[in-house]
């Protein structure tokens, strides 16, 4: 889809938020399409996930992936900034938070005082727990 958007998408006139077109960004960043394989690795990690399968990784790890993976992006074309560049990482790291959080155990992030406080507010109180099954 990048390449899509490189070579057949016009390129003038320049948003006033990012150094490519309006028609660009849409393209490369709210189209369905660059979102389906986000969606798509999304949903076979929580597969992997319930079926057990899914290999530890420790939110250590998980994080240094994501500061590399920013780190990575400064160097790219603005165009391979949007999701390509971070979907692994935020993957194994938020399949990291759900595995602990179905062992009923918080990831360390969640455990400090400013985030149990958010968790016991008024506001989280009048949210609904939704279960999914997968079969």
């Amino acid at each position: 889809m990048i390449l899509i958007t490189t070579y057949f998408v016009p390129s003038e006139p320049k948003s006033p938020i990012s150094p490519i077109s309006g028609t660009q960004f849409w393209f490369n960043y709210v189209f369905p399409l660059p979102r389906m394989f986000e969606f798509a690795i999304g949903m076979v990690a929580a597969r992997m996930l319930v079926l057990g399968r899914w290999p530890r990784i420790d939110l250590l790890s998980s994080c240094v992936m994501l500061i590399a993976s920013i780190a990575v992006a400064k160097h790219l074309p603005f165009l391979y900034t949007f999701g390509i560049c971070y979907v692994l990482p935020l993957t194994a790291l938020i399949t990291e938070c759900a595995a602990r959080d179905r062992e009923g155990c918080s990831p360390i992030f969640l455990t400090n005082r400013l985030t149990s406080g958010l968790v016991k507010s008024p506001l989280a109180s009048t949210s609904v727990r939704v279960s999914v099954s997968f079969g």
